[in-house]
C-alpha cells in the first residue's frame, strides 16, 4: 500500500521530468500518483516509468481521483488559472510552475480562490533552496551588509532558434507571458527580491535579437530603484553563445557577495565572523551545474527540498517557504518592466497594484 501524498503532474514537457525524479526521490512523503497530457498516448508511456501511475487526458478526471492530493502545473503559464482553481475547488493543494500565471493581477486571483477553499498553493521557485541564498539571505536581514547599496542580475544564456521552433508556446506571448524575463529569468529575480525586497520603480528596454519567428524578447536590460533606496539591475537574453552561469550579486556599505548558480563566488564583510572561512571554503565550490546552454541541467535536490516543504507545511496549516504572496511579486516586476518598455518611461510599483 501507498504511504505519503499522491501527485499528480499536468503537462509532461520537458521540465516535468525533473519533478518526476524529484518525487520519486521523496520515499515516504509522496509517489507519482497520475500524469495527465492532451495526448493520452504521451501520458501512458510517460507514466509506465512509474509503477502504479495513472494516465489521463482529461484534468476533470483526473480531479476525481482519489489517489491525487496534491496537483503540480507543468503548463504554460497562461492556462495555469482553470486547473489550478479547478483543483483547489476539489480540495487539492497545487504546485504551479513559474509563472504562477502572467499577470500578478491573475496570479493574486488564483491566490484568493486557494484561500477561500483553504487550500495548500506554492510556486516552482526551487531556487529558494539553495543554501547559499538562504546564507546570504540570513546576512542581509541581520544587517551584515550594512546599508543596502545595488543588486544584480546577469542572465547571458544561449538558446538556439530550435528552443523555440520545437515548443512554440515559448515564443508566444498569450501562452508565456514573455520571453527571457518571463521564462528564464524570473528565478534569479525571484531571488533578488526575497533578499532586497520590495521594489519601487523600474525603467527597461526589451529586445528580440538573436531569435527570428517569436513574440517575446530574447534580450533586456532594467534599471530598479528599491524601497531602501538601494538601486538595482536586470540584464538577461537567450541570445548569447555559449551562454554562461547566472549571477546574482548583492553589495552594501558594509558586506557583498556574488552568487553563480548554487555557489558563492565572493563572500566579503567589513565585520569578519569566525564562520566566514568555513562559509567560504564550503560554499565556494566550483559550479558545475547550469542551465547556460541545456534547459534541462537542473539539480533535482532543489526541486525535491520544495516539494518536501510544500508536503510539511500543508500538515502544519501553513505556508511553504515559496509562499504564494513573495511568488507572485517577480511576476509583478517584470510585468512592470514589460511596460516600461513599451510606453518608455520609469514605472512604478503602485502602477502595478
Amino acid at each position: 500500500m501507498r504511504r505519503g501524498k499522491g501527485i499528480a503532474i499536468v503537462g509532461i514537457g520537458g521540465i516535468a521530468g525533473a519533478h518526476s525524479q524529484a518525487i520519486a526521490d521523496l520515499g515516504d512523503e509522496g509517489y507519482l500518483s497520475a500524469v495527465c497530457s492532451r495526448d493520452i498516448k504521451k501520458a501512458e508511456e510517460f507514466a509506465k516509468r512509474f509503477d502504479g501511475a495513472k494516465a489521463y487526458d482529461d484534468i476533470d478526471k483526473l480531479l476525481e481521483d482519489d489517489s491525487v492530493d496534491i496537483l503540480v502545473l507543468c503548463t504554460p503559464g497562461g492556462v495555469h488559472k482553470e486547473a489550478a482553481e479547478k483543483a483547489f475547488k476539489k480540495g487539492k493543494g497545487v504546485i504551479i510552475e513559474k509563472p504562477i500565471a502572467l499577470t500578478a493581477r491573475e496570479a493574486e486571483e488564483i491566490l484568493k480562490t486557494a484561500r477561500e477553499n483553504n487550500a495548500a498553493m506554492s510556486c516552482v521557485f526551487q531556487s529558494r533552496y539553495m543554501e547559499a541564498i538562504s546564507l546570504v539571505k540570513d546576512a542581509y536581514d541581520s544587517g551584515r551588509f550594512g546599508k543596502s547599496v545595488f543588486g544584480r542580475v546577469s542572465l547571458m544564456w544561449h538558446r538556439p532558434q530550435s528552443y523555440y521552433e520545437n515548443a512554440p508556446w515559448r515564443g508566444k506571448k498569450s501562452l508565456s507571458g514573455g520571453g527571457i524575463l518571463m521564462n528564464q529569468a524570473i528565478h534569479t529575480i525571484d531571488m533578488m527580491l526575497c533578499i532586497m525586497g520590495e521594489w519601487e520603480e523600474v525603467s527597461a528596454y526589451t529586445a528580440t535579437l538573436g531569435h527570428t519567428g517569436i513574440e517575446v524578447e530574447d534580450a533586456a536590460s532594467a534599471s530598479i530603484r528599491f524601497s531602501s533606496g538601494a538601486l538595482g539591475s536586470v540584464d538577461a537574453t537567450t541570445a548569447s553563445y555559449p551562454g554562461v552561469l547566472r549571477r546574482l550579486e548583492i553589495y552594501g556599505d558594509r558586506g557583498s557577495a556574488q552568487i553563480e548558480e548554487d555557489s558563492l563566488k565572493l563572500w566579503a564583510f567589513k565585520d569578519e565572523s569566525e564562520e566566514d572561512d568555513r562559509i567560504r571554503s564550503s560554499y565556494s565550490q566550483e559550479a558545475l551545474l547550469g542551465a547556460a546552454s541545456d534547459p534541462l541541467a537542473l539539480k533535482n535536490d532543489y526541486f525535491a527540498s520544495l516539494y518536501r516543504d510544500f508536503i510539511k507545511a500543508s500538515s502544519e496549516n501553513r505556508d511553504p517557504k515559496v509562499d504564494p504572496v513573495s511568488a507572485i511579486e517577480p511576476i509583478r516586476l517584470i510585468n512592470a518592466i514589460y511596460k516600461s518598455a513599451e510606453e518608455r518611461r520609469p514605472v512604478r510599483r503602485e502602477e502595478m497594484l
